[in-house]
């Protein structure tokens, strides 16, 4: 089975978040004991899940940039040349 991608975990914990939503608004209309001991439990565990999910998400989107970005510096250093003027001696002392 194929994992999902960054962008259908998005949609998992859109779509846990909704339930969740749903079984809450449920005990908002229906007052009664177990439809608030369900949201309360149940609701709750499903909300946390997709705030877990996205926090992942998000998580791995910021250090899929961060690396991308450290790899970009290295690739600029490492291709520094010596501004018109400069000798390589001048350079090489700094």
């Amino acid at each position: 089975m194929k994992r999902p991608s960054p962008t259908g975990w998005l949609r998992i914990a859109c779509v846990l978040a909704i339930v969740a939503l749903l079984l809450m608004s449920w005990s908002l209309f229906d007052p009664r004991p177990a439809p608030v001991l369900i949201a309360l439990s149940l609701g709750q565990a499903i909300g946390t899940a997709s705030f877990v999910v996205y926090l992942s998400i998000v998580a791995w989107d910021v250090r899929r940039k961060r690396k991308t970005h450290d790899a970009l510096d290295a690739l600029v250093l490492s291709e520094r040349r010596p501004a018109v003027g400069e000798h390589e001696s001048e350079s090489e002392s700094e």
